[in-house]
């Protein structure tokens, strides 16, 4: 028995010392990147932008898995499920651990107590566009468009309570006039049915809007709910007279349990990024305002935004498909 005891011990005391040299050794692999939108994604091109940063830190390549769907659940759920050594990673946005908690009775993962927030990247705004013949170019003038028609306005989003249509939301509340919600899978496919004038008036994210902006395609009316860095000259909600300031975030997660100093080695790697001027420069172009905070600052942001919001919805009637 005495010998049965020393064997199990040997081998208990050779367990951890080898998982802690793996978390002194971390990464020694290469790290999957799970993205929530499809390729050309607000995440897709931010994660991607930010690998190319983090790989000469960490000293391995990330591996990019796109897992679109269910605003950004599917990814979500894939990350709470994986491993929590520090090899899966995924940015979370608001749409994702905020507006699904709203949405869904039975989402697969708490926001909070299924994740470690290693940390905020930064906040962004939801771009308000336009076709270019569309004739406003702000709120106001949107509103007088609105309330000369017969009709409900209609804007298209990116999907059923996605962070467009609870935008969409917001403005029909507090303006007073009617909108009808036309949603679309995707963000490109917004921004298409804009060009081609499918649509008149939708929601974007602001990276990929910001570009179809600049490129002349569409123009802006607005970003829901604050002003962005990638289009200084464009209103938010707030400058243009809707009274509702809730900030988006981009938050880089892993699965919940990840030891300490893997989580810190990520957040360190993460907050030299985020200082880099010429990340600073290319997040603007993004729409994103570089914010750096720790996790518990994040986790507490989340839950009083989860609330704010719920009560956009319960009065928008907003559920889930």
């Amino acid at each position: 028995m005495k010998k049965l005891a020393c064997i199990a011990f040997a081998s208990l005391l050779s367990s951890g010392l080898a998982h802690a040299q793996g978390e002194d050794n971390y990464p020694s692999r290469p790290i999957t990147a799970i993205l929530s939108s499809a390729p050309g994604g607000g995440s897709d091109i931010i994660f991607r932008y930010l690998t190319t940063k983090l790989t000469p830190i960490l000293g391995q390549p990330f591996v990019m898995d796109n897992k679109p769907g269910a605003n950004g659940a599917i990814a979500m759920t894939a990350v709470k499920r994986a491993k929590p050594d520090g090899y899966t990673l995924t940015l979370g946005a608001s749409a994702s651990h905020v507006m699904n908690p709203v949405l869904y009775a039975n989402l697969p993962y708490h926001p909070v107590k299924d994740f470690t927030a290693i940390g905020q990247l930064g906040t962004v705004g939801i771009l308000l566009a336009a076709s270019n013949d569309f004739p406003a170019n702000n709120l106001k003038e949107l509103a007088e468009v609105a309330r000369k028609q017969k009709e409900p306005l209609q804007y298209a989003s990116y999907g059923i309570g996605s962070t467009g249509h609870f935008c969409g939301e917001v403005l029909a509340q507090m303006s007073g006039y009617k909108l009808s919600h036309v949603p679309f899978k995707t963000v490109p496919q917004v921004i298409s049915a804009l060009i081609a004038g499918d649509v008149k008036v939708g929601f974007t994210d602001m990276t990929a809007g910001s570009a179809a902006v600049k490129n002349g395609q569409i123009k802006a009316l607005a970003s829901c709910t604050s002003k962005t860095p990638s289009l200084p000259g464009v209103g938010g909600y707030v400058d243009q007279g809707i009274d509702f300031d809730r900030k988006f975030r981009w938050v880089l997660y892993g699965p919940a349990g990840m030891p300490e100093p893997v989580a810190k080695k990520l957040r360190d790697a993460l907050n030299t990024v985020l200082a880099m001027p010429d990340v600073i420069a290319k997040f603007r172009e993004f729409g994103i305002s570089a914010e750096p905070l720790d996790g518990d600052k994040v986790n507490q942001i989340v839950e009083r935004d989860i609330a704010d919001w719920r009560e956009i919805a319960r009065k928008g009637r907003i559920t889930a498909e």
